[in-house]
């Protein structure tokens, strides 16, 4: 499991005028928490207490064995633009990927496993009620004595407040049914009874509805099991022994949830593949996945690392995926949805068959319009990673340790040739000669980005062929 010191730098640096909330007194942050932003996120669902409050004698009215869920703290994230909807539910996350105002897929994740991947769920707003106002009719029941709860989301309706219920527990949400609230002065319900000892697709049956202790009128229909859309085959299913041909991973990985990157990463002279869950506010096919399939001398590939993009908290979005200068590694970049332009690149290694970040950068704007790119480096391995040691800086500490690169660069070598957008030699080559200057338009550790032939065309530079100017 990948550690973090800091999840979200940016949000500490930039989000000044909110606050952060850290519920444990080391500071820690919990793998599956997601960002606090006043402003950006809606967070919802009885902030008071881990369950609502409902008093003890109506909690003996009501009460039926275990079978009893109250509205309990969730923390429901959604950063304006973005098609996906984060909740968190202890030690669960829910990610609500939004297709349209009448359709969704949902994820749910236990930890670091998967219990349901891109199934279809009903979340509908397509009446009187526009997205914001659904993510903050989303509800969470919990049952305070075991890992069961039920997942409210609202369905579009011209008359009664309706929503679908999906029961869920340890092994994920299995069915959902439609419910109809028969008065509107009931649509705040707090608890929930299942008479049924299981959630089950009969669990309908046996299900009541009350707010501070009076039982709602409801109508409860339309069961329907939770099916998946993933790939019949998993890249997880693969043993690190068996090889596969490049059509194989192509049927394995569907282009409508996954992007391909194709070039070496273990400095051996072939092509290798790294296949990710394509994550960007334009793509509802949200995930964290990634892949690395090494190619061989038979034109197959043999996975050499499963692994997550980091964009498992709500609005990281996946930037680009570039080769190292030297090939073995890459360079995996994110970025924060629509504000202060913040990133985060992440050097990954290859040594002894072994993969490791090596370096870990965060790069934007301080709110007082101070750019900084901070270094950190490691050695680590990749389950073992933890990073963003740069948010205990103060701005001052911002200003003197993470000073923005410098723009100009000198040749040094006797030829620094330009490689194109993507890192491949050019026929016929093109190239800088010792003691050129060059202003780079962009850049990362290993490389400066340039524009020539009177900013027509851009390439790549390898930074060991230059030497700063400040």
């Amino acid at each position: 499991m990948i550690t973090r010191t800091l999840l979200l730098i940016p949000i500490m640096i930039l989000a000044a005028c909110s606050s952060d909330t850290v519920n444990s007194a080391d500071n820690t942050v919990n793998p599956l928490s997601s960002p606090q932003d006043n402003t950006n996120a809606h967070q919802s669902l009885e902030p008071e207490g881990k369950y609502s409050k409902v008093s003890n004698n109506e909690r003996k009215k009501i009460a039926h064995s275990n079978n009893t869920y109250y509205k309990s703290k969730a923390n429901v994230v959604h950063i304006p633009g973005s098609k996906q909807v984060k909740i968190n539910i202890d030690d669960s996350l829910i990610i609500i990927n939004l297709i349209s105002n009448d359709g969704s897929y949902l994820i749910f994740k236990n930890s670091n496993d998967y219990l349901n991947k891109f199934a279809e769920i009903g979340f509908n707003y397509t009446y009187d009620t526009d997205l914001e106002d659904a993510i903050k009719r989303i509800k969470v029941f919990k049952s305070p004595d075991s890992e069961q709860g039920i997942l409210i989301l609202p369905e579009g309706t011209e008359e009664y407040p309706t929503y679908t219920i999906s029961p869920f527990d340890s092994t994920g949400i299995k069915h959902s049914y439609t419910a109809e609230i028969q008065s509107f002065d009931c649509d705040n319900f707090d608890t929930i009874i299942l008479g049924a000892a299981t959630l089950n697709d009969n669990v309908a049956q046996s299900v009541s509805i009350s707010q501070k202790g009076k039982p709602c009128k409801v109508n409860i229909s339309d069961s329907k099991v939770i099916g998946s859309i993933k790939p019949a085959k998993q890249g997880n299913k693969f043993k690190k022994s068996q090889q596969f041909m490049s059509n194989e991973l192509t049927q394995t990985y569907s282009s409508n949830l996954y992007q391909f990157y194709n070039f070496d990463v273990n400095a051996d002279g072939i092509k290798d593949k790294i296949i990710t869950h394509k994550n960007n506010k334009d793509n509802v096919h949200q995930g964290d996945d990634l892949f690395i399939y090494l190619g061989t001398l038979d034109n197959k590939y043999k996975l050499s690392l499963e692994t997550n993009n980091f964009t498992d908290e709500a609005g990281w979005f996946l930037n680009d995926i570039t080769p190292r200068s030297d090939y073995s590694g890459f360079i995996l970049t994110t970025y924060f949805a629509d504000r202060g332009h913040s990133e985060q690149s992440f050097y990954f290694g290859l040594q002894n068959d072994k993969w490791l970040i090596t370096k870990y950068v965060s790069a934007g704007t301080l709110i007082t319009g101070v750019p900084y790119y901070c270094i950190e480096n490691h050695s680590s391995d990749i389950s073992n990673v933890s990073y963003g040691e740069s948010s205990e800086y103060s701005e001052a500490a911002f200003e003197k340790n993470c000073p923005p690169l410098v723009s100009r660069y000198k040749v040094t070598a006797n030829k620094a040739e330009i490689l194109d957008q993507n890192f491949k030699p050019q026929i016929p080559s093109n190239y800088y000669v010792k003691g050129d200057v060059i202003e780079a338009v962009a850049q990362n550790e290993d490389w400066i980005k340039v524009s020539y032939k009177q900013d027509r065309k851009y390439g790549w530079v390898d930074k060991g062929s230059l030497k700063a100017l400040r």
